[in-house]
């Protein structure tokens, strides 16, 4: 929860982060609680990144969690399905154009 005080996850980081959690969830011989705390980060990673619907981060957060549905592990599909429903609340606390400037 480090990110709430920090003024949001700066783009650099989301790509990194996003780069990490796919590399985690891919690899082989990943263990199924490390692909569990992969999704997990999602819905953080939506809720205070800068720029959501700038970016493809929505779409690589909601790609990655829709893969992982079809995880042979439940405990990691249910984790996915979890984290999919956190990024999509995330997304509607943060509708696109919210915030910007608007055009007169």
């Amino acid at each position: 929860r480090a990110c709430t005080g920090s003024g949001g996850v700066p783009r650099a980081a989301q790509d990194e982060a996003v780069k990490n959690l796919k590399h985690a969830l891919t690899e082989r011989g990943s263990t199924n609680e490390l692909r569990a705390a992969a999704l997990a980060a999602a819905p953080m990673l939506a809720a205070y990144s800068e720029g959501l619907w700038v970016a493809d981060l929505f779409e690589s957060l909601t790609q990655l969690c829709t893969r992982a549905l079809d995880d042979a592990s439940p405990v990691v599909r249910a984790a996915a399905a979890g984290a999919l429903a956190d990024v999509l609340l995330a997304s509607l606390a943060r509708p696109a154009g919210f915030g910007a400037a608007s055009a007169a």
